[in-house]
C-alpha cells in the first residue's frame, strides 16, 4: 500500500534507479573492454561506444527513477540522468586528477538530461509490474 510520504518523497526509487544503473554501466564496460581486447577497435570508435554505453545508463537511470511516478516523467528522468551522470563525472576527474569542469563535460551532461528525458517519458508509462 502506498502511502503519502512515500509518494512525496521517492528516495529510494531514485537510489535503485541510480544504483542499478551504475551496476549497467560497469557490466557493459567490462563487457566492451573484453570485446575491445579481441577484436582490433580504434581509440576513438571505442571511446564513442563506452559514451554511448553511459548514456544508455543515464537513460536507464531516468526510466527507474520515473516508473511509478504520476507526473512530471522527462523532469524525474532528466534530474536522475543529470545527478547520475554528475556523479560518473566526479569519479572520472578523482581517477585522472583532474578539477576543471570543460565543455566536453557539459556537453556530456545536456546529452545525459535528454536521455534521461527521454527515459522518464518511457519510464511513466510504463507499468510497474
Amino acid at each position: 500500500m502506498k502511502t503519502a510520504a512515500n509518494d512525496s518523497f521517492p528516495i529510494v526509487r531514485f537510489l535503485s534507479g541510480w544504483v542499478t544503473a551504475f551496476f549497467v554501466t560497469v557490466i557493459l564496460a567490462a563487457l566492451l573492454s573484453a570485446i575491445f581486447g579481441f577484436v582490433g577497435v580504434s581509440d576513438s570508435a571505442a571511446e564513442k561506444i563506452q559514451c554511448g554505453a553511459k548514456y544508455f545508463s543515464a537513460c536507464l537511470a531516468g526510466l527507474l527513477c520515473a516508473r511509478g511516478g504520476k507526473k512530471r516523467g522527462w523532469l524525474t528522468g532528466s534530474c536522475a540522468a543529470l545527478v547520475y551522470t554528475a556523479a560518473l563525472c566526479g569519479i572520472g576527474m578523482c581517477i585522472y586528477g583532474t578539477q576543471a569542469a570543460n565543455p566536453y563535460i557539459l556537453r556530456q551532461l545536456g546529452i545525459a538530461a535528454l536521455c534521461g528525458a527521454v527515459g522518464g517519458i518511457v519510464g511513466i508509462n510504463s507499468k510497474k509490474g
